[in-house]
C-alpha cells in the first residue's frame, strides 16, 4: 500500500455558529508539518479571514487591545491542524496550499 504524501482533509459546517472547520489529521499516517506547511499556515492566518479553532485568533482583523488565547498557529513537527472561519472559501484556498507534498513528510512510526 502506498504512504499518502499528505493527510486527508474533513471540512464540515457547524450550523449553530455558521463556522466552517478545516482539519488535517496526520496522526493515523504518521505525518508532520514541514517548515514550509507551518509557514504556509501562518501566512494564511494573517491574510485570509481564518482562525486557529480552539484560538480564535483572525491575523489582520484581531482587535488590538484584545488578549490572544492559544495565538500561537501550528508548528513544524506537529500533526494536528486545525482552523475555522465563516468563509468556507478561505478554508478551502488553505486547505488546497496544504495538500501539497512540501508541507507534510513522514516520520518514524
Amino acid at each position: 500500500m502506498t504512504k499518502p504524501l499528505f493527510p486527508n482533509r474533513q471540512l464540515y459546517l457547524d450550523e449553530d455558529t455558521k463556522t466552517y472547520h478545516l482539519e488535517f489529521d496526520g496522526f493515523e499516517v504518521n505525518l508532520v508539518l514541514t517548515h514550509c506547511g507551518a509557514e504556509m499556515i501562518k501566512v494564511a492566518l494573517c491574510n485570509l479571514p481564518i482562525y486557529k479553532t480552539f484560538g480564535q485568533f483572525w491575523g489582520y482583523k484581531h482587535p488590538k487591545d484584545s488578549v490572544l488565547v492559544n495565538s500561537e498557529p501550528p508548528k513544524e513537527d506537529e500533526n494536528l491542524v486545525q482552523l475555522s472561519s465563516s468563509d468556507e472559501i478561505a478554508l478551502i484556498a488553505i486547505a488546497d496550499i496544504l495538500s501539497d507534498t512540501r508541507c507534510w513528510e513522514e516520520i518514524n512510526a
